[in-house]
């Protein structure tokens, strides 16, 4: 198969880090670490390979000190732990500023590795970030994202569990299909990594919806309110399988918030999310009616009206 310009830098580009990695060099760096690295040498050697990072414009330079935050971490890890929130956050400004496949891939393993001995805060500020970077338009934010997520899962899989509240909301819009373009290998690639993630940290749809739903509202709000078409389509799928995996076990107010939602998504031109939407109503006629039902507890307040519930149901049977 005929590889893309693209692509084809990328392997150019693997090739030459994995050059650099086995060079005379690299083995005579790893000896000196081995032997007179210490802490009373850290200080000074952590602020010259953040500044080198910074300032250097050399792929493989940039690559290679990435992989030795990753090597000093797990030779010293008592030692390291505070160092590490400033190498993630040098790792994650870099990749914001340099959009080379080779490199973000890169960093995106060594944050995985070494995000362990951080401290809460940097952790939160970096998921936090990867939050920020999936709403961007330019997707491969999205791939990063997705990469970093699954490295600290394949790494350290109790800390994504224990800040899933942050995490796992994301993930589960994430690997909602976007059905917007022609698919390559890359993009079912990424689809299969948020698949991997849902399910390896939640066991089930039903358990990990029931126990991230407060997360997964305000990611769908946020979706929803993008202004990105194909980010509104993963907002709306995003109900269609709450509505599919809990039907009648949706709580009162989650119904009322995802019902209010999909009304503000009725508005402007017509996508293929809206069909999701009108499909959260119409599954089949009788969960319909126990919406209906349900609903007629909170429309005052919440400015919600049957009449426009009804133009759901219409709308629902012309796009269908």
């Amino acid at each position: 198969m005929k590889l893309t310009a693209a692509e084809l830098k990328e392997q150019i580009d693997m090739t030459r880090l994995l050059c650099a990695r086995s060079s005379p060099i690299m083995d005579a760096i790893q000896t000196c670490t081995n032997q007179f690295v210490d802490e009373t040498i850290l200080d000074d050697l952590s602020t010259k390979l953040i500044d080198t990072l910074k300032h250097s414009i050399g792929l493989t330079t940039k690559c290679l000190i990435g992989q030795y935050f990753m090597t000093l971490a797990n030779l010293f890890p008592s030692i390291c732990s505070k160092y590490v929130g400033k190498w993630m956050a040098v790792l994650v400004n870099t990749m914001s500023n340099n959009s080379n496949r080779t490199l973000r891939k890169t960093f995106t393993s060594v944050l995985g590795t070494i995000v362990r001995l951080a401290k809460r805060s940097s952790i939160e500020n970096l998921l936090q970030k990867l939050s920020n970077w999936f709403y961007q338009t330019d997707n491969d934010y999205q791939y990063v994202c997705a990469l970093t997520l699954n490295s600290i899962s394949q790494s350290n899989h109790d800390l994504l569990v224990e800040y899933g509240q942050q995490s796992l909301p994301l993930i589960f819009l994430a690997m909602q299909d976007n059905s917007v373009k022609q698919k390559t290998d890359e993009d079912l690639q990424e689809e299969m990594i948020w698949k991997n993630l849902w399910m390896e940290n939640t066991g089930s749809s039903m358990s990990g919806i029931q126990l991230y739903m407060n997360g997964i509202r305000e990611q769908i709000r946020l979706a929803i309110e993008h202004s990105s078409y194909s980010m509104k389509i993963k907002g709306a799928k995003a109900i269609q399988m709450i509505a599919d995996v809990l039907k009648a076990n949706i709580k009162q107010q989650d119904l009322e918030f995802l019902v209010e939602y999909l009304l503000k998504g009725l508005y402007g031109r017509v996508y293929d999310g809206k069909v999701r939407k009108h499909r959260f109503f119409s599954k089949d006629f009788r969960y319909g009616i126990f919406v209906f039902v349900r609903l007629g507890k909170f429309s005052s307040r919440n400015r919600v009206t049957l009449y426009e519930l009804q133009v759901g149901f219409v709308l629902f049977y012309i796009f269908k």
